[in-house]
């Protein structure tokens, strides 16, 4: 299986503190778009990246 690794920068940095609720609604459907995948082990790691360093 291959591996990928990636990052998803936020547009601002306190992006996840003051989403409006258009973003706060499609994070959510991100959200659950992933949820399955990290529940039947295709994903291992899935969360916000708050160091904006990486």
């Amino acid at each position: 299986m291959a591996t990928f690794v990636f990052r998803l920068k936020a547009p601002r940095p306190n992006f996840a503190l003051d989403m409006t609720d258009e973003e706060r609604e499609v994070m959510g459907r991100h959200a659950a778009y992933w949820q399955p995948l990290v529940e039947n082990g295709q994903m291992v790691v899935f969360g916000p990246v708050l160091d904006s360093t990486g």
